[in-house]
């Protein structure tokens, strides 16, 4: 799991996260092992619904 704190560290070096901030998509950006991907206002439930369904 990493942490990209975009406001106090910027995003160089993370070309992902500047495609899709580029892009449009609003923070938070959110990457569950490289197969889910969620952004803006999300619940704190679908995401910890979505990590149990991918640990299974």
């Amino acid at each position: 799991m990493q942490f990209i704190d975009v406001f106090e560290d910027g995003i160089d070096g993370h070309e992902k996260v500047k495609m899709f901030m580029d892009r449009g998509y609003r923070l938070p950006l959110i990457s569950i092992d490289n197969q889910k991907f969620f952004y803006g206002a999300i619940s704190n439930k679908l995401i910890h619904e979505t990590a149990t369904e991918l640990l299974k």
